[in-house]
């Protein structure tokens, strides 16, 4: 807990100094990724959801099986 608070402490403190240096180098103005990669809208739009489907796919078949399809012992209703 002590470092937590220690870490909050000094995040607070230079804040102020730190936080121009990052926005300076970091300030793209009003962009979106495709226009800052040089993409086709509609193509990054679809490689990102293409991306989600896989990752809730892989979530699913990792860890999110339903409880009646595995449980060993059924509960009749």
């Amino acid at each position: 807990m002590l470092g937590f608070l220690t870490g909050a402490g000094i995040f607070a403190a230079t804040w102020k100094d730190v936080f121009p240096k990052i926005n300076q180098i970091a300030n793209y103005g009003n962009e979106s990724l495709p226009a800052l990669w040089n993409l086709n809208s509609v193509l990054t739009a679809l490689v990102f959801i293409e991306f989600t489907l896989l990752l809730f796919y892989l979530l699913e078949r990792k860890i999110g099986q339903r409880a009646d399809k595995t449980a060993t012992g059924s509960i009749d209703h």
